[in-house]
């Protein structure tokens, strides 16, 4: 997308630093009428100017003040900017140096010379960008509306008021008020780029705060006209004096009308939401499920995609009729959306086929590699991307540590030391294959207690071509321990998903529910410290585990555990621990 040249422009003519922000500066106050929070200008700038928050400081420091301190420079130029640090919101307004009084700027025909004249036609916002804030606000307004008529239908079909005879149709809309504090910032964006509010503001003294009543009246006429000239979506919407709601041929007995609401534009919107579905859930997620909500946190992209559309309403009446969600099932499981890869083979039922490869020769090699999954697998499964960077960290840790190098002395003479990481909480191999793919060890094991989820693990290993590498075993990671050599990594990732491990953990007073079999997480890394050290463990824990409560309890005397805490991050919904014990 296109943005404004100026800024290129006046750093080819040589400007300073602080000539290139007064300009800049500049302009985006008169762009709001002459006066501004503070805070919105640097979102200004790096919205329309293409500069980023890192250089809009560098050029700060660059400048006159020397820090990268927006207030101190404002306050610096005081004959170009009134600002007051005392008053909360900062707030900014523009002096006119011509004249005594800025009241006196204003001129017959309404609106203030002194701005329209900072916004010469060099300043001018470029007609694609301005296109694109219309539609950004417009569809800003049809997803409130469409998330709260959703809303209304859930309360309808749920019997919320039994009593009361409520009919979809009855409803009158939103007040008009309401629906722009909705949107403010969106519809502010478009007005400020068309040069609104130096023809409406006789004054910078006169300009409103964007979301106040005062503003909402200026800005009324033009938001009830971007509803009702935005293109391709105008008919979406009805504005019936100060009410505006979806237009009543969209919905039927709090259905959704396949033949009324889906016009060309809508089929192309859901087919890009179904496009969207089969990336996220199908190749992203490797054969994960996932909960709607989850999803909608993970992706904010996907929830803007989506739009306030009832998933699950077009999912139930479009599958078969349009074609869509071919890739993606979807379950209800209490008051959540469950989501469902329908790809072939990446969840095993049969286990008698586990060991038997894809069992078709025209499969392609894409889907030959994605993980083999069962039921547990589906919540425990490492995400590639999440298992990449856990294994880097780790890897991290043994060179900060110099783990490989700590016992070299009793390395016999011209023998290589063996770089050992060992995974004990396996399962499918989700975690094993990133370690493996690190291409850093000399010798990957992988422990899993249950057959099954053993045997697909081997699989996996031998499908992505990393069975002379990796060693899985069907043992209890526990037990084996003892046998385990010093001087190596271990990664541990222990049970803790499902559909309602939050709801244990809540009925059990918040106590730590995390096992290994029947030995508590704390025993296992105890028993680690007195057989294994000096090694390091990676932990893959919930990210609302309580980690200070593990490490407290770790350093209890009677424990007699020697340990560093070499790293704790989020990543993705998870934390990654990495401990090196001594």
């Amino acid at each position: 997308m296109p943005r404004l040249q100026h800024t290129s422009l006046c750093k080819q003519n040589g400007d300073s630093a602080t000539s290139l922000l007064l300009r800049l500066l500049t302009v985006e106050i008169a762009r709001d009428g002459g006066a501004c929070l503070v805070t919105r200008l640097k979102e200004y700038v790096k919205d329309l100017h293409n500069l980023s928050g890192k250089r809009f400081n560098a050029l700060l420091v660059e400048s006159n003040v020397g820090k990268s301190k927006l207030m101190t420079f404002l306050e610096n130029h005081c004959t170009v900017f009134d600002v007051d640090r005392n008053k909360e919101p900062h707030w900014v307004t523009l002096i006119d140096p011509n004249e005594k009084s800025l009241s006196t700027t204003d001129d017959s025909n309404g609106g203030n010379t002194f701005l329209r004249d900072i916004l010469t036609s060099d300043t001018d916002i470029d007609i694609d960008i301005q296109m694109d804030l219309k539609s950004k606000a417009y569809h800003k307004a049809l997803y409130v509306l469409r998330k709260r008529h959703a809303r209304m239908v859930r309360r309808h079909e749920a019997n919320i008021a039994p009593t009361r005879d409520y009919n979809l149709h009855d409803d009158l809309g939103v007040n008009d008020h309401w629906l722009l504090r909705q949107c403010c910032w969106e519809v502010h964006a478009y007005l400020r780029t068309t040069k609104f509010y130096p023809y409406v503001y006789p004054t910078p003294f006169h300009v409103k705060v964007v979301g106040s009543l005062d503003w909402e009246v200026i800005a009324m006429p033009k938001f009830h006209e971007l509803l009702s000239t935005a293109s391709g979506d105008s008919s979406n919407i009805e504005i019936s004096n100060d009410k505006i709601r979806i237009r009543h041929g969209q919905v039927r007995n709090g259905v959704v009308d396949i033949d009324t609401i889906l016009d060309e534009e809508e089929i192309r919107a859901l087919t890009e939401i179904d496009r969207a579905l089969t990336e996220l859930v199908v190749h992203k997620d490797g054969g994960h499920q996932v909960s709607l909500s989850l999803l909608l946190h993970r992706h904010p992209s996907f929830r803007k995609l989506l739009g306030g559309r009832d998933l699950w309403k077009f999912y139930s009446t479009c599958t078969v009729g349009l074609g869509l969600f071919q890739n993606v099932s979807m379950f209800r499981l209490d008051d959540d959306v469950i989501l469902r890869s329908k790809r072939p083979k990446t969840f095993v039922t049969d286990k008698s086929t586990i060991l038997e490869g894809d069992g078709t020769e025209e499969a392609s090699l894409q889907w030959k590699k994605r993980m083999k999954v069962d039921e547990e697998g589906l919540f425990s499964v490492t995400n590639r991307k999440w298992g990449r960077v856990m294994a880097n960290f780790l890897i991290r840790a043994c060179d900060t540590t110099r783990l490989f190098d700590n016992d070299l002395s009793s390395v016999k003479q011209n023998e290589k030391q063996i770089r050992t990481v060992i995974d004990l909480t396996a399962s499918v191999g989700g975690m094993t294959l990133a370690l493996a793919k690190a291409n850093y060890f000399d010798r990957i094991e992988a422990y899993e207690i249950d057959k099954t989820r053993a045997a697909l693990c081997e699989q996996n290993m031998r499908e992505h071509g990393y069975g002379e590498v990796v060693q899985v075993f069907n043992k209890d990671s526990v037990d084996v321990v003892p046998t385990l050599p010093r001087n190596i990594c271990i990664v541990i990732d222990p049970p803790w998903g499902g559909y309602n491990y939050k709801k244990i953990k809540k009925e059990t007073n918040g106590r730590s529910m995390i096992r290994l079999g029947e030995t508590s997480l704390e025993d296992v890394l105890e028993r680690i410290a007195h057989h294994n050290a000096p090694c390091l463990v990676g932990l893959r824990l919930p990210v609302n585990f309580a980690v200070d409560d593990l490490l407290s309890c770790l350093s209890e005397a009677r424990r007699n555990v020697s340990f560093n805490v070499i790293s704790i991050r989020k990543i993705g919904v998870q934390l990654f621990v990495v401990l090196h014990f001594t």
